[in-house]
């Protein structure tokens, strides 16, 4: 099917009434659970670029140290080792944090108060 015939195709499909009733308001019903979509991939997309590049920047600095001085990578494993709980239980909640700051609260906000 070629431009022509698909334009054709469309003047007669807007010409014809439609077979059943819509609505008033399904093509608002329509473009909100559109935007609904891409808002929400909008905030996500960020939240995980910055966690991508938190990360890489962490792995760099561990190796940079490594790579350095090798007698600060002893004592820093024993320091991680005595306070692991510590620092998985403060990582976990920054996480939540950033992501319900990043997240979700833009999200309802767009979507319960139509913050613009």
């Amino acid at each position: 099917m070629n431009n022509k015939d698909f334009d054709i195709l469309i003047d007669e499909a807007l010409k014809t009434a439609p077979a059943t009733h819509l609505s008033e308001n399904f093509a608002q019903k329509v473009v909100l659970a559109y935007q609904e979509r891409v808002s929400l991939r909008t905030y996500l997309q960020p939240f995980f670029w910055t966690m991508l590049v938190t990360i890489g920047v962490f792995l760099v600095t561990i190796g940079a140290i490594f790579l350095i001085e090798k007698s600060v990578w002893q004592n820093m494993i024993i320091y991680l080792q005595d306070h692991l709980f510590m620092i998985i239980s403060l990582a976990i909640i920054s996480l939540f944090i950033f992501f319900l700051n990043q997240v979700c609260l833009p999200y309802a906000m767009k979507k319960f108060i139509d913050y613009p």
